[in-house]
């Protein structure tokens, strides 16, 4: 599950299961070229009986129900699947050991990831990569993801015929994206429906991630409030403000709840660069809120002496000229789905 660099070269499927909707992909790769064969978005909200673009919580059987719909569009015979876990079900911790457990490790991370959770170890499932190897001791990642969203995730979609069938944290595929990671640090912000993700990489290797429960549907409601709008109305208000134009009153409303969803993110980062005596030196940037105009230029202003880039990874692929230009547009909702496929893509 964190092995994340590692890759082979197949057709594969990666789907989302994201908060208001889930997207597929289809890609494969010719050559030396990257394909996109399909993608799709499935809106959730008729699942829940609510509007499409709510945030939902689907039941076990709505969610089948929704995957089996998704499955029937993409009409793929693909049978290499990875499928994301939100963030909200997992949890990630650095533990120290000493060199000699490490014939011992499975047992040993069981034992010590007890400290550091208030959930039941029954009610888990751990994995773990070694992040560092000295004479003495053992830095170890461990990731710990909630055994009944897994059993959801697999009842979900246990009907799809499938010969490799794999789980991964949503935001995770997103390094997949990004050609050009340097050593040092840089950190990946994931700005979703209801919650913005953190993923912090040292030197290639992930670190560690971090969840807050702001995210750019709040920009949307708050549109909505201040300037005495429907839903809809300010969710495509929201999509196509310029977030650095101080004349328009959607964008300022935009800037304010951004600049505070920022500084959040900030102190978080700030906390993990103090713990491991790093400089973060790129932001990497995707999900809704990477589509709003000029948020770019918005966010080198917060994060002061950082290079800000968007994650575009349909740029990336061969399209057909019939799709390309709206592709490309919806890219940035797709970057987690594309993310997950290419783990069977190398």
């Amino acid at each position: 599950m964190l092995n994340v660099f590692n890759q082979i070269d197949k057709r594969s499927i990666g789907i989302d299961i994201g908060e208001s909707s889930l997207k597929l992909v289809d890609i494969m790769r010719s050559g030396d070229k990257l394909v996109l064969n399909n993608y799709i978005e499935l809106e959730l909200g008729k699942y829940a009986g609510k509007e499409n673009g709510d945030i939902v919580k689907l039941g076990d059987n709505e969610l089948r129900n929704a995957m089996l719909d998704l499955y029937m569009q993409a009409k793929s015979d693909c049978r290499n699947y990875t499928v994301s876990i939100p963030m909200s079900a997992c949890q990630m911790k650095i533990i120290k050991l000493p060199l000699k457990s490490k014939p011992f490790l499975t047992d040993l991370i069981e034992l010590e990831f007890r400290r550091y959770t208030v959930i039941q170890i029954s009610e888990l499932s751990l994995s773990h990569t070694i992040l560092k190897e000295d004479e003495e001791s053992l830095s170890v990642l461990v990731l710990a993801v909630k055994t009944n969203e897994i059993e959801r995730i697999n009842y979900a979609t246990n009907f799809i015929q499938k010969d490799n069938y794999k789980l991964e944290p949503s935001i995770f595929g997103l390094v997949r994206h990004i050609q050009d990671l340097t050593s040092g640090m840089s950190m990946i912000v994931d700005f979703g429906a209801s919650t913005t993700s953190l993923l912090f990489i040292i030197d290639n290797k992930i670190y560690g991630t971090e969840t807050l429960s702001r995210g750019v549907n709040e920009i949307v409601m708050n549109i909505k409030v201040g300037l005495s709008m429907d839903y809809k109305s300010s969710h495509d208000k929201f999509f196509n403000l310029d977030i650095l134009d101080k004349t328009d009153m959607s964008s300022e409303i935009a800037a304010s709840t951004m600049t505070h969803i920022c500084e959040e993110v900030i102190h978080m980062q700030n906390s993990f660069c103090i713990k491991f005596s790093v400089k973060c030196s790129n932001i990497y940037i995707s999900g809704g809120g990477s589509k709003i105009n000029n948020i770019l230029g918005f966010l080198e202003q917060e994060f002061t002496g950082v290079k800000v880039h968007k994650i575009n990874s349909f740029e990336r692929f061969s399209i057909p000229d019939s799709i390309k230009d709206i592709a490309i547009k919806s890219s940035p909702t797709y970057n987690n789905a594309l993310g997950l496929a290419m783990s069977e893509i190398s």
